[in-house]
């Protein structure tokens, strides 16, 4: 099964039609001549910026994606600074459940578990798609409970004990089998993945709950599935040669 991962952006043509799942960081020399600079995103984000600034800043966040998605990263690592409302860094699963779910894990790690992962700084519920055996860890898609903010190629579901969810096809990365820490349940939805992938393609309906299509370049919910990138990655940040990680089959 291929699973589609571009992510069309309308914003600027020399962006790559794609998200980053291998690659995400956004770096400095990335930045083009008219793209704003940290110190000026984190000013507007304190309200230290005076009001010429705030105006032309806005106006530049209003057409650039590149630098809502830097923002929203600010945002999220700045002690000082409301996360932006579409961040939802963990499920609402408590310590005490986890605990719980941790003392009685599955016998093995297989596909088709959904799993709470923890790293270094972010953690996340993840669908299992493959093992990855020479490497210790699983390929994975992210798990979010926020299914108002996924588009049309994230499957929506019930997940027992947990749920309504949302798994997004579009997005996957290798994850450690040590991050592993709460087996949450078990989905069976490889050939879905593969409905939501044919319908897309032939330009009809699944007839399978998903999200509702990105409308446009200003839709936040391409920022989420930034957001969600970071945190796939966050998991395992060591990137490896790209036709290991796209071998899914």
């Amino acid at each position: 099964m291929a699973l589609e991962t571009y992510q069309e952006s309308a914003d600027r043509p020399d962006d790559i039609e794609q998200i980053e799942v291998l690659a995400p960081m956004l770096r400095d020399d990335d930045l083009h001549d008219d793209d704003l600079h940290d110190d000026d995103l984190l000013g507007y984000a304190l309200g230290e910026s005076d009001l010429a600034s705030v105006a032309s800043i806005e106006a530049h966040l209003a057409c650039c994606l590149y630098c809502r998605v830097r923002l929203n990263r600010i945002k999220i690592s700045d002690p000082r600074l409301e996360p932006p409302a579409f961040a939802v860094s963990a499920p609402p699963v408590s310590e005490e459940a986890l605990k719980c779910l941790v003392a009685n894990p599955p016998d093995r790690v297989e596909a088709g578990q959904v799993w709470f992962a923890r790293g270094d700084h972010e953690q996340l519920m993840v669908w299992i798609s493959h093992l990855l055996p020479n490497f210790d860890a699983v390929m994975a898609h992210p798990v979010t409970l926020n299914i108002d903010a996924v588009d049309d190629r994230a499957l929506i579901l019930e997940l027992p004990r947990i749920g309504p969810v949302a798994v997004v096809s579009s997005l996957f990365g290798k994850v450690p089998r040590s991050k592993l820490v709460a087996h949450l349940g078990d989905l069976d939805i490889a050939s879905d993945f593969q409905r939501i992938a044919d319908a897309k393609r032939a330009g009809t309906q699944s007839n399978l709950r998903t999200g509702r299509p990105i409308t446009g370049p200003t839709d936040e919910r391409i920022e989420f599935s930034r957001f969600l990138t970071d945190q796939l990655a966050d998991l395992d940040p060591i990137i490896e040669p790209e036709d290991e990680l796209l071998a899914i089959s």
